[in-house]
């Protein structure tokens, strides 16, 4: 924490006597310092010990599926004191205890992530609706991330903590123990077969003074809706080949034109998303649509790293 102070001339200028005084106005709040925001170094650590906690909670569920799976965090802060109306409208409330200190917490879900943590907890298709029963299933997966939190704060040395969760239920806004001194951190748990859970974890106020290693408060940001993100669309492209051309050569084309390329007739065509490839393929038909069967992809990790480059 940084203190500052406002500073006043100690001579002001004389003002003429015919001058009309203006009315005092209040001054404008000072934009925060470099010395009063957490150094990236601070932030970049919480994430790396939350991923940590994630990965390990995400490894139990895939063990759980026989598959792989990881997990992918941010972190933001809760800040504000209306009440926001939530992206995320199905919550677990869980409480944080230890040495007499009690924080409140939250892990939130939309409706389409608790329908597919209802389906893989059904072994089936049967979770098709945000229904009762699709509720409570997504209750009991929250509260074995909570025991998968609280497992690995122990393990990072956070002895005595002990995390209660209540049952699954409908918010429409975040209550007011959030709203102000808070952190919420987003989370996707992704398995292999490209399947993938967003949810949140939302910390209340109070929270650093139970975990010292969130002493530094975390970036505010606008909050993210992972769920939309996900919903996206991107342009999918399915390329042939390549090769540098010149622009005379290009306005020399006619109907007719063979242009050759470099690439063997027998390779993969390349699946890209944009610019960044992200699997190889073969050319197939589909009624009558050209069609790309899909040989060679990389996991959910893979891709996410390609996209962000």
């Amino acid at each position: 924490m940084t203190e500052s102070a406002n500073t006043q001339a100690a001579n002001p200028e004389p003002q003429p006597a015919s001058a009309a005084q203006p009315s005092a106005q209040p001054a404008p709040a000072a934009p925060p310092t470099p010395q009063s925001m957490p150094q990236q170094a601070e932030v970049d650590a919480v994430r790396e010990r939350l991923m940590r906690w994630f990965d390990a909670v995400a490894a139990e569920w895939a063990q759980e599926r026989g598959r792989k799976g990881f997990a992918q965090v941010g972190v933001q802060a809760a800040a504000g004191k209306e009440k926001p109306a939530l992206s995320e409208p199905i919550a677990v409330r869980g409480t944080a205890k230890r040495d007499g200190k009690a924080v409140p917490l939250l892990i939130t879900a939309g409706e389409q992530a608790v329908v597919t943590a209802a389906k893989m907890a059904a072994g089936s298709e049967m979770a098709q609706a945000l229904d009762d029963a699709a509720i409570a299933a997504f209750g009991e997966r929250a509260k074995k991330i909570f025991a998968g939190v609280e497992a690995a704060i122990k393990a990072d040395g956070l002895e005595g903590l002990g995390i209660e969760a209540e049952a699954a239920a409908r918010m429409e806004s975040l209550p007011e123990e959030f709203l102000s001194g808070g952190m919420i951190v987003p989370v996707v748990v992704s398995f292999e077969d490209n399947s993938s859970v967003p949810f949140s974890l939302v910390y209340g106020a109070g929270f650093r003074d139970l975990f010292p290693w969130f002493a530094a408060p975390a970036p505010f940001v606008p909050t993210v809706n992972i769920a939309r993100i996900l919903r996206i669309e991107v342009p999918l492209v399915v390329e042939i080949a390549r090769k540098r051309f010149k622009v005379g050569d290009a306005l020399a084309m006619r109907p007719g034109t063979v242009l050759e390329f470099a690439k063997n007739s027998e390779d993969f065509l390349e699946l890209r998303v944009g610019k960044a490839r992200i699997g190889r393929g073969e050319a197939v038909k589909v009624g009558e649509s050209f069609g790309m069967r899909v040989l060679e992809i990389g996991s959910v990790r893979e891709r996410i790293e390609t996209l962000r480059q």
